[in-house]
């Protein structure tokens, strides 16, 4: 493969982001951070590149997928989980009896699958607050001589996920982590999300338990950055580069520079290149395979998500129109949004607006709208323009 297409990327295949890994550093001394992007931007990679630095000064990182996590208890877990992972035998063992006696639990041989459950089950909706502090003051302890740095990624989806259920719980969340920042001297967060989370953490009435987090804004690729990850591609393949050839991708995909959508153009093309490449090798595999069926499981995510939407349908007919121009009038987004809902609500409207904005599917420029990625633009108006 000539570069992996949508897992995170280590090693060989991360590109540069020297300057988005400094400012992170940097921040993380005195704050905790976070990491703004939106999907496919590489955050992930980023989080995860940051977190290999910190580990090799020989300070405690560690990662914690939370889109799937939809209850306090659950977050917990993870967290606890995570620092089990990357504890050395001795030091596991004794952060497992620390959490046992807070859980009032005693058992003769220590079975980490058994005190998974156990912890699962221990940690009653009720008291997750008070034992949740308990265990995070155990582990905190276990490692007070280093600093701990911990990554949690998605987290805007875990909050959602929290607050479809009791919106009073997802703040209670977001107010603990908030209350740990704060008590812990040594511990630091990188939370990972889009710029939607702000939104989220606003409905749920009270934006000040995220006032204190540094915000670092994660863009697409600069061109040069761009260029190399294809001149790496390619090289890796024994395939002769040529920046003619390696700027007609970037004309495909357009700006800003996804790593994501140039990985897609390198897998796609790697079933069918012969050299010499051409420039026009390169539009023709745009146009009949990426844009095609072979790459439509790249995309059909983008669509999928609008489901959550309150006004989906609005959304899938303004976006079908947005498609077809370089800019669409507000007005007439405004106009489709009420024969769809039969709704004549501005407020309503510019939230959905703001919401397709946050999820990066459009930019808002003064009185017109237009799509945010070239090549998702060209997509979506092949399949439903």
């Amino acid at each position: 493969m000539l570069v992996p297409v949508g897992a995170p990327v280590t090693g060989e295949y991360f590109i540069n982001r020297e300057n988005e890994i400094k400012e992170i550093l940097d921040a993380l001394k005195k704050e905790s951070v976070l990491i703004i992007a939106p999907r496919r931007f590489g955050k992930t990679s980023l989080m995860k590149e940051v977190l290999r630095r910190i580990g090799e000064n020989g300070d405690v990182s560690i990662y914690i997928d939370a889109e799937a996590v939809y209850t306090p208890q659950q977050f917990i877990v993870e967290l606890t989980n995570s620092f089990l992972e990357i504890s050395e035998k001795k030091r596991r063992e004794h952060i497992i009896k620390n959490i046992l006696s807070i859980l009032g639990q005693r058992i003769q041989e220590i079975d980490i699958f058994n005190f998974r459950i156990k912890l699962k089950e221990e940690l009653s909706k009720e008291s997750w607050i008070e034992k949740g502090n308990d265990i995070i003051n155990s582990i905190v302890e276990e490692f007070h001589d280093r600093k701990i740095c911990i990554a949690v990624d998605e987290i805007p989806e875990c909050i959602k996920g929290i607050a479809s259920k009791d919106k009073n719980e997802a703040l209670k969340v977001l107010k603990w982590l908030r209350s740990i920042r704060q008590k812990c001297s040594n511990v630091r967060f990188i939370f990972g999300g889009s710029i939607s989370f702000e939104r989220v953490v606003a409905d749920l009435g009270d934006v000040a338990v995220i006032n204190d987090l540094r915000r670092i804004k994660i863009s697409g690729f600069s061109k040069e950055d761009a260029l190399k990850m294809i001149k790496n591609a390619l090289d890796k393949k024994g395939i002769k580069y040529d920046e003619n050839v390696a700027e007609e991708i970037l004309n495909c995909v357009g700006e800003p520079y996804v790593p994501f959508f140039i990985a897609v153009m390198l897998s796609i093309m790697e079933n069918h290149l012969s050299e010499p490449i051409t420039k026009s090798d390169v539009k023709e595999i745009y146009e009949l395979r990426v844009l095609g069926t072979e790459g439509k499981g790249y995309f059909e995510h983008y669509k999928y998500r609008l489901k959550n939407y309150p006004f989906s349908n609005a959304a899938m007919k303004i976006l079908k129109e947005v498609s077809k121009v370089e800019r669409y009038p507000v007005a007439n987004a405004y106009d489709i949004f009420k024969r769809e809902t039969g709704l004549e609500d501005e407020e309503k409207f510019n939230n959905l607006i703001n919401d397709l904005e946050n999820d990066f599917y459009i930019v808002r420029e003064g009185q017109y709208i237009k799509f945010y990625i070239k090549i998702l633009k060209d997509w979506w108006r092949s399949y439903y323009g």
